[in-house]
């Protein structure tokens, strides 16, 4: 039995993060190709280069997102870069946690001239067991319920505890 499941608002924001990152490694090697500045061409250009390279292993490593197979045993887990992946036998215990907030600037009220900031709380789950122990990131406690939902399902023998959250 498998079941998958994707931490949609991190994958994207990793995405649109990457992107723009490349755009601005484009626009600003194209201002120095005007320049004809050699050395700046060289760095930009390498940096464009790899993040072409990297922005699809990164985005299939998070689109995949979090798949468990009880047949295979293993849990598999997007980190930055690759993914990695647990017996689903060997994890003894799992505590969410509430890793804090990310505030950005938002809306501005113009009749009442007040900000309300865009507000991103992120959220954890810290697995230990023989393995030792892993951090798990989300951008939601709605994905992080959902994912303690299934690491019940799939081990059982789990002791599954949250911790403060909002």
């Amino acid at each position: 039995m498998r079941a998958r499941m994707v931490d949609w608002q991190r994958a994207f924001i990793l995405g649109s993060s990457i992107l723009l990152l490349l755009f601005v490694c484009l626009v600003i090697l194209s201002g120095k190709v005007k320049a004809h500045q050699n050395e700046e061409v060289a760095m930009f250009g390498l940096a464009a280069l790899s993040l072409l390279i990297l922005s699809p292993i990164l985005l299939r490593t998070h689109f995949l997102g979090f798949a468990f197979n009880s047949k295979s045993d293993r849990l598999t887990y997007p980190t930055i870069l690759f993914r990695r992946s647990i017996a689903l036998s060997e994890i003894h215990d799992a505590d969410g946690q509430y890793l804090g907030e990310l505030k950005f600037p938002g809306m501005s009220d113009t009749t009442t001239g007040k900000d309300y900031p865009t507000i991103i709380r992120r959220y954890a789950i810290n697995l230990s067991g023989e393995f030792g122990s892993r951090q798990l990131k989300f951008w939601s406690r709605k994905k992080r319920d959902q994912f303690l939902s299934l690491l019940r399902s799939y081990a059982p023998e789990c002791r599954i505890t949250r911790g403060y959250s909002y």
